[in-house]
This record gives structure tokens, sequence and C-alpha cells, in this order.
């Protein structure tokens, strides 16, 4: 600061590039510390949830929404993963999340996972996050597609959507909910582009 105490400074690099710094510097305009937020929502996925067609960090969906409930979350999305407890379960004791979602089974469409074998997966997901975060309320988004009339190798993905959609009412939690994926397509955007959830440059004029 400008009393020579030291301050904290945020840097928002690319958003899923490879970025190497080779110098930092700093010519005094620099804005107010942000407010800190309560760190409320837990975000499992996939690139859905990680962002891939956004440029920049603050142009997920994740971030969008953070914004507009003035909470902050982390952003647990990994391009590529199936419907997995291993790489999300260590995070759901971390916080008293009040909210986890698990939008997850897209690349288990794509890739042929047997249906037996994604219903299994997906109960030890509900149930691993379950019991870390007991306190939260647990919302399935069931798996969307980025282009049209596609097909599986194994199943439709209707069949993977509505495992999603038997796992939970199994449960019979009442902290537990599924939220229809395509609900939040932008179904008559050209390249049939989640507007929610792949966030492009149309998505943020929108």
């Amino acid at each position: 600061g400008t009393d020579g105490s030291m301050r904290e400074i945020e840097v928002l690099p690319p958003h899923l590039v490879d970025f190497v710094f080779q110098s930092i510097s700093i010519d005094g305009r620099l804005g107010g510390a942000p407010k800190k937020r309560e760190a409320a929502w837990l975000a499992v996925g996939d690139s859905i949830t990680q962002g891939m067609n956004a440029r920049r960090p603050d142009a997920t969906y994740v971030q969008h929404m953070c914004d507009a409930l003035s909470i902050s979350a982390w952003n647990l999305g990994i391009g590529g993963c199936r419907m997995d407890k291993d790489p999300f379960e260590w995070a759901s004791p971390m916080r008293a999340w009040k909210l986890v979602t698990i939008a997850l089974g897209a690349n288990d469409f794509v890739a042929g996972t047997p249906l037996d074998v994604f219903r299994r997966n997906t109960v030890e997901m509900v149930e691993a996050l379950r019991q870390g975060a007991p306190q939260a309320r647990i919302v399935m988004i069931t798996p969307v597609i980025m282009v049209r009339d596609i097909s599986g190798p194994v199943a439709s993905l209707d069949a993977y959507r509505e495992i999603i959609s038997s796992v939970v009412a199994d449960t019979s939690c009442p902290s537990c909910a599924v939220v229809d994926g395509l609900t939040l397509v932008d179904a008559g955007g050209a390249h049939h582009t989640p507007c929610l959830l792949y966030t492009s440059d149309a998505a943020d004029e929108e």
C-alpha cells in the first residue's frame, strides 16, 4: 500500500492455457480489495463446469452464478472426467458447503461406460459427497452434449440421464435433487451451446 504495508494481489491469467510469467510490474493503479465471500458452493463436473469455451476465469458459468448470488465456489470441473468419486470426494468435508452440484455423465456416454458401471459409480459419487457434506444440498445435473444427433457406443444419452435420476430417487434423500441439464441449454443457438454451462462470448452478451 501507499503506507509501505504489504498487500495481497490476485492475478487471473487467461483461462485454460499454459501461462508463464517472465516479469511482473505494477503501475500503481490497483483496485480495492475484493469483498470476502462465503465459500458456499462445491461445483463438481467435467469441462462444462470447468468452463471449456470461456476465455477468462470470470466468464465461466460457475463464476457467473457466484457473482449473481454474491458467494464463492470451488470449481472442481475437470475436462474429460467421467462419473468417479475419487477426484472429488476429498473436497466435500473441506468447507461447510451449502450446495454441491454434480454435472457428470457426458464423457461416460461418449466413451461408452457400461450402464451398470455408470450406475454403480453414480451411487458411489452421491454417497461419498453426502457423507462428506451432510449439511449440503446435493444437486445432480443430467448431462448434455455439445453437438446434435450424437450416438453413443453403448446406449443413448437418455439412458445415462435416466440412471442419474433413478439413483437420486432411490436415495429417498430430501437434500438430494436432479436438474434436467437440457433445461439449461439454449436450443436456439447456432452451436447448440448450453449458455449457462459452456460459456461463450455470445452467452456473455446474453
